[in-house]
């Protein structure tokens, strides 16, 4: 669900109230810090509300002055649980010229979610900045004018495509190439741009191949019509390149534009959940990708579960391990970890359950027993508690075995009884080993025995209790 801004009359800011936000998060100098997000998007006065409503007339507003007769558009509150879900997700990297004299800002997207109208207060003389692009409000406006705001979620993930160079004089840029692959993110894919002021009639092709590696020759024309603003489609998987019409040709991919990575990482996570008590504690899984270490990916939690805490690293490539903390909760519930595949934008789920019940598993090397709490076991182990509980664990070896160790989170516990407290979920192996008595043989020459091992009489040593020595 989400809960967009609120204005109070009187208050001069806007305020942001969301789901799982504690008080009011006030946006004015802290406007991209903590929980709340805040977008905007910059539309001419003359253009109707049902235009914008309808997605017919928008452009993005990116580092540019905002003149008397623009109105800004834009959106405060919290993202839907899935990270990646939004609605806008950038597909590559937007880019422009020099802050001088810039005019293009290519770019493929896609679209879910929805916009919707708030009313807030207007912010006349000021700089609304996030990342160094920074939004001024001309102050030259009447006063007091009604000025209306609202939806424009800018995903923050994305998928790059290869670097591309600008002529900041000319401004026109080089043919861009970026790959869309149909999955869970991509609903409609859009072709979008902007443009300054004196610069809206250029007008620019869009071509598409379906070979992994496009050469110069395979580009096929999306359609017969330039697009001249931006224009929703649905486009299926493949390489697409946006140019000026009537300016240079597409490219080879693999000679000028390749991007570097696979197509599909085919990522795993090891294991798919973990169950960790109502109490602070930590856990963590393995992201493999295999054989392919250009496999690059993102972690995120998600958005209702602010007991998770920490998740680190958030992006990587290749095998790693992924490590997270949370925080007390008062009941049971499940929580959620997603993963972002950045070569493929497909999505997997990592489940955190929170439990008033707690597993320990007990696994044997050897031969032998456990006694729980002076009740024998048979090995492997498993039962499940509620903590605290205090648990007693006893090793019971086997005929000619001994206890050997415990191996308990990486360390070693010598004795063959011990006792702890457990308050998240243990693995603990127990290990035995054959008992050895000593053996004697008097005489000359060499022996072999049991036809492996060739010894010098006389000879004392020691061999497994139980064993046949021939």
């Amino acid at each position: 669900m989400w809960r967009h801004g609120q204005f109070e009359e009187g208050v001069k800011k806007a305020r942001c109230i969301a789901n799982n936000v504690t008080g009011n998060s006030y946006v004015d100098s802290d406007l991209f810090t903590g929980k709340t997000y805040y977008y905007w998007i910059v539309a001419k006065n003359d253009v109707s509300w049902s235009d914008i409503e309808n997605d017919n007339s928008w452009t993005q507003g990116v580092a540019r002055m905002i003149e008397p007769q623009d109105v800004v558009y834009t959106y405060c509150g919290l993202p839907p649980n899935n990270p990646w879900k939004k609605p806008w997700v950038e597909i590559r990297a937007p880019l422009m010229c020099g802050a001088t004299d810039w005019v293009v800002n290519p770019v493929i997207k896609s679209r879910k979610g929805v916009k919707s109208l708030e009313s807030l207060p207007d912010f006349c003389g000021t700089d609304v900045c996030e990342n160094g692009n920074c939004l001024y409000v001309d102050c030259s406006a009447p006063y007091g004018q009604d000025q209306e705001y609202t939806v424009a979620y800018k995903n923050d993930f994305i998928a790059e495509g290869p670097s591309i160079s600008i002529d900041c004089k000319t401004c026109v840029p080089d043919p861009i190439i970026t790959r869309v692959t149909k999955g869970e993110l991509i609903e409609t894919v859009r072709i979008e741009w902007s443009f300054d002021y004196n610069r809206t009639n250029i007008e620019f092709d869009i071509m598409k191949s379906d070979t992994n590696n496009p050469s110069a020759d395979d580009w096929n024309y999306v359609d017969t019509t330039s697009l001249t603003f931006f224009e929703d489609s649905t486009l299926s998987s493949g390489y697409y390149c946006v140019k000026v019409k009537g300016v240079g040709h597409c490219p080879s991919v693999a000679t000028n534009n390749e991007f570097g990575y696979p197509e599909s990482c085919e990522l795993s996570l090891l294991p798919q959940s973990q169950t960790l008590p109502l109490a602070a504690s930590t856990g963590s899984f393995v992201l493999d990708s295999q054989e392919n270490s250009k496999c690059r990916w993102e972690v995120r939690p998600d958005n209702t579960c602010p007991w998770i805490s920490s998740v680190q690293p958030e992006s990587g490539t290749g095998r790693q391990t992924i490590n997270y903390s949370v925080s007390e909760v008062s009941d049971a519930q499940d929580g959620f970890i997603y993963i972002l595949d950045k070569n493929d934008a497909t999505v997997q789920t990592f489940t955190i359950h929170r439990s008033a019940q707690i597993s320990l598993q007990v696994n044997g090397v050897g031969e032998g027993q456990v006694a729980v709490n002076s009740t024998n076991k048979n090995l492997p182990y498993h039962e499940v508690f509620t903590p605290p509980k205090e648990i007693c664990l006893k090793a019971i070896p086997a005929n000619n075995w001994e206890f050997d160790k415990w191996l308990w989170n990486n360390n070693i516990v010598s004795d063959e009884e011990f006792c702890f407290n457990i308050s998240e979920i243990t693995t603990i192996d127990c290990y035995f080993k054959p008992e050895q008595v000593a053996l004697n043989i008097s005489g000359n020459g060499s022996v072999r025995l049991n036809s492996t091992e060739t010894v010098t009489l006389p000879y004392s040593g020691n061999q497994d209790k139980g064993k046949t020595i021939h």
